[in-house]
């Protein structure tokens, strides 16, 4: 008898728990007006942004998804690297990217808690987003270009040596 009752209150626990995260989310607007004046160069230079936002969870999951796109596209090269070593570029150039978003999320972060004007600016965000993708355009223009000529060269001359004779001791 003794459990049965715990157990009841065990289940009316959570259900109030739940009702009450339900709640919570039913009062929750997600802000869309914002996207209205996404193209106007207003939006982009507005000072005295809050430093807080309901964007901020979206915005701090778009760049930790980015962020592991471009580990998972490195961790890629890296072992396509180990059969034919000619990914050194964009190996190196993705490093660079995910350090740079990184320092740049962090510092704008910083920037928009301190509520420093400029530096906090959604206008931070479009540069260091147009450069990533024109630094990203780069490394695959690189990967598409040169990387077959340089892997082709490697393998032919692997192909060549291996067939030389060795040199006996």
């Amino acid at each position: 008898m003794a459990a049965s009752a715990q157990q009841l209150t065990m289940k009316e626990f959570f259900t109030s728990r739940f009702q009450t995260i339900e709640d919570f989310f039913s009062t929750q607007k997600f802000p869309t007006s914002d996207w209205k004046n996404i193209i106007s160069w207003d939006y982009w230079t507005e000072s005295g942004l809050p430093s807080s936002s309901a964007y901020t969870a979206v915005s701090l999951a778009g760049v930790v998804l980015c962020i592991a796109l471009i580990l998972f596209w490195r961790a890629h090269l890296k072992r396509a690297h180990k059969t034919a070593p000619v990914y050194e570029f964009e190996i190196q150039q993705l490093s660079s990217i995910v350090t740079f978003v990184v320092i740049m999320s962090l510092s704008y972060w910083f920037f928009r808690a301190q509520q420093v004007a400029f530096a906090s600016s959604r206008l931070v965000l479009l540069a260091t987003g147009l450069t990533v993708v024109v630094w990203l355009a780069v490394v695959i223009v690189h990967l598409k270009r040169n990387t077959p000529k340089m892997r082709t060269s490697y393998l032919e001359k692997e192909r060549f040596f291996r067939y030389l004779p060795k040199k006996r001791k």
